[in-house]
């Protein structure tokens, strides 16, 4: 039903809004416009699109169901009910309220017994008429007229006849009949004599190339007008209204497409944004909706998860060269939970660039530190080559947990990742040597080196304790001479004075050990001895030099020949 109307005041009625009707129309509006905007976004198909408008068909029954038919008013940029503002937006075409206050739309009624066919139909008239008449096949009055809706009643106005009328006074003056009929004699002339002075004046209204060619630019600028951020502007502020739990979810499902699709797109910056405003609404809902905070868990964790981070993958070439582009992406990822440590972790594998690898290894680092679980999560359901990349990133996060962490993966089947461990663990603290010496006997020949490595590399009590302890009580075997001469080298570099009793034992008695032995035991004191640069130490080998041992003096040349 069409009503016609040249009023140029709202007439509203019932002015007093009572509380327990002004809610419940608030919520049924803005499950209007997330409606609609899922029209602007999505193919009819489209299952967010499906359940939004499933959702304002729900709701509006469960408003006939209370307050009877539902009834709003539009004025300018804003949708009211009962005379009070349920809605206020920009005036554009992304706003409800503008699209049908431009086209002479005043109120809109929906009466009960709407179905969801009639209501989705509406949506799509909406969707359709987004734009003015000149860029579209019609106007929203007349598309509406011929839909005939048997539920949706409005009322629309002449917006022609709304506007001023303009009058010029100057060009107003009296005239004589007979100039009057002058005047209409030559209205009716051929048309030749107004072309002929239009034809002269052409130079007044002809585009030059150069305008013409920035008419173009402007045209093609606004037809590619990214309109996503004002849609997320949208969409967060609904967010942050009064919504009830369908609305909420909603509105969540979408920014979650919204999210993946700017991922896609390297839009970081605007991901960003989204996602800080997301805490800040986190943090409200905690005392102000706590209904609200389940859906903000499970947003959080669909966000977090392989269905939407996969887009990222697409882009790992692209990033490589794109330095500024990795820091926006390092400053998006650390605003997800913990949880998106098992996405991102086997995601990691598939770069072959190393500066995202390193920017992803950064994002886990601080994801881990908020969560050592999620982190050790990853860690026991990753392949050997994961595990290998991801030892690193405990080097740095506090607490004990990330040291007992590795002090179990040094000790792991794969040699790859105990030499990763190892190196972890004593670049995170040098005194964790004690509890890895035993890998001075490991299997594996460039892990024993490295723990010599470390055993040396300054001087220092504990290695230097370690190693007399060792070389003390261990009974070594006749194929152990690289190792027992490693052991003696590593003492040489690590000792001090200390060290001088054992070795001058070693070098100088003649039962510390078995005949067979002791000529090794001998040449290694001597290289431990000449890398002490001790005075005690070159006495003591001056004097072995010149024993009268022959055997001495044999261990003494072989082992100065070993060192030159």
């Amino acid at each position: 039903m069409i009503e016609l109307s040249m009023e140029n005041e709202l007439t509203l009625e019932n002015a007093d809004t009572a509380d327990d009707e002004f809610q419940p129309a608030k919520d049924l509006i803005a499950s209007f416009i997330i409606a609609l905007k899922n029209y602007a976004l999505y193919p009819e198909d489209n299952e967010i699109l499906q359940k939004s408008v499933d959702n304002v068909a729900t709701r509006l029954n469960e408003f006939f169901v209370n307050h009877g038919d539902f009834r709003f008013h539009v004025k300018g940029g804003q949708i009211l009910f009962r005379d009070q503002v349920v809605h206020e937006g920009e005036h554009d075409v992304g706003n409800m309220a503008f699209i049908l206050f431009r086209d002479g739309i005043r109120w809109v009624e929906f009466k009960k017994g709407i179905e969801l066919p009639e209501v989705s139909d509406f949506f799509k008239l909406m969707n359709q008429n987004r734009e003015t008449f000149e860029e579209s096949e019609g106007d929203l009055v007349t598309t509406l007229w011929e839909a005939q809706f048997p539920h949706v009643n409005y009322e629309a106005s002449d917006v022609f006849l709304e506007k001023e009328t303009v009058v010029d006074f100057f060009n107003l003056r009296v005239t004589d009949p007979d100039q009057c009929g002058r005047e209409q004699d030559e209205e009716r002339e051929t048309p030749e004599k107004f072309f002929a002075v239009s034809e002269a004046n052409t130079a007044l209204w002809t585009l030059s190339p150069d305008e013409i060619d920035e008419l173009r630019k402007m045209v093609l600028a606004d037809q590619n007008r990214d309109t996503t951020g004002e849609v997320l502007d949208v969409v967060m502020a609904v967010l942050k209204e009064n919504i009830d739990e369908n609305d909420f979810q909603d509105a969540l499902g979408f920014l979650r497409e919204e999210l993946r699709g700017l991922l896609s797109r390297m839009e970081f910056q605007m991901g960003i944004e989204l996602l800080r405003g997301l805490n800040k609404i986190y943090a409200s809902c905690k005392t102000d909706r706590p209904w609200a905070i389940p859906a903000l868990n499970r947003f959080f964790k669909e966000i977090s998860g392989h269905e939407v981070l996969n887009a990222l993958e697409e882009m790992w070439p692209a990033l490589e060269t794109l330095d500024s582009h990795r820091r926006l992406l390092w400053q998006l990822l650390v605003l997800l939970p913990s949880e998106a440590i098992l996405a991102i972790g086997p995601m990691s594998l598939k770069v072959s660039s190393l500066s995202v690898q390193a920017e992803l290894l950064k994002v886990i680092e601080v994801l881990a530190g908020r969560d050592m679980g999620r982190f050790e999560s990853l860690l026991k359901g990753a392949d050997k080559a994961l595990v290998e990349k991801l030892v690193p990133v405990l080097k740095d996060l506090k607490g004990e947990r990330p040291s007992e962490i590795l002090l179990t993966l040094v000790h792991n089947s794969s040699e790859r990742i105990r030499r990763r461990a190892l190196d972890t663990l004593i670049a995170r603290d040098y005194r964790f040597l004690k509890e890895v010496f035993s890998l001075i006997e490991d299997p594996s020949d460039p892990i024993r080196m490295l723990m010599f490595k470390y055993l040396g590399q300054n001087r220092n009590e504990l290695a230097e304790g370690l190693l007399l302890d060792y070389l003390d009580k261990q009974q070594f075997q006749r194929n152990d001479e690289h190792h027992l001469l490693a052991c003696y080298s590593a003492l040489g570099r690590c000792g001090s004075g200390r060290s001088i009793p054992l070795l001058r034992k070693a070098l100088l008695s003649k039962g510390w050990v078995p005949g067979f032995k002791r000529s090794r035991h001998r040449r290694g004191a001597v290289m431990a001895l000449k890398t002490l640069r001790l005075d005690e130490a070159n006495d003591l080998l001056d004097k072995s030099s010149r024993s009268l041992c022959l055997f001495v003096r044999i261990a003494y040349r072989k082992a100065m020949g070993m060192n030159r």
